[in-house]
């Protein structure tokens, strides 16, 4: 089934394509090869192969074409956008890792606790606590100190509040 896409389709500028005109189909080589997406925005390829439909994450394929293997690990998107595949945006991870990835609230990881606050972050199953926080102000930038030096280039993307004007 590799050889078959590695035959069938290219990458160009963050797009599957096709490389050669396939009468059957009418498509042209430079043709995108047609995908569906998900309902969590990642997309899918669909394609024929030995009597059967196969469906393919996109930026496996992706992996695939650039790198001449499939990909062993799970694909994270590092700017979490799941429809962008470009090759720059895509890095191998492990579940874990790419489940810190992920888009949090503005509160995540603080806790309030009578007239202080609390950071709690957690990583693969220990618990990382530090209490005594005046202002949530303080808490939050420890809070983002804190998953920085846990998570790495994984750290969890905080989603902040527009203040209104």
């Amino acid at each position: 089934m590799i050889d078959k896409i590695l035959q069938s389709w290219g990458y160009q500028d963050g797009r599957v394509v096709w490389l050669r005109d396939t009468a059957s189909t009418g498509t042209k080589a430079g043709d995108q090869v047609k995908w569906t997406s998900k309902p969590s925005g990642h997309l899918v390829l669909s394609f024929w192969h030995n009597g059967k439909t196969h469906k393919l994450q996109y930026g496996r394929v992706v992996w695939l074409l650039v790198h001449g293997e499939w990909p062993t690990q799970e694909i994270d998107h590092i700017d979490r956008d799941p429809g962008n595949n470009r090759i720059g945006n895509l890095r191998l991870a492990d579940r874990k890792q790419n489940n810190w990835n992920k888009c949090r609230s503005a509160n995540y990881g603080l806790e309030k606790h009578g007239a202080t606050w609390r950071v709690c972050l957690a990583k693969r199953g220990k618990k990382y606590v530090a209490s005594r926080f005046a202002t949530k102000d303080d808490a939050l930038e420890f809070r983002d100190l804190m998953a920085q030096e846990l998570f790495g280039a994984f750290a969890p993307k905080i989603e902040q509040k527009m203040e209104a004007a």
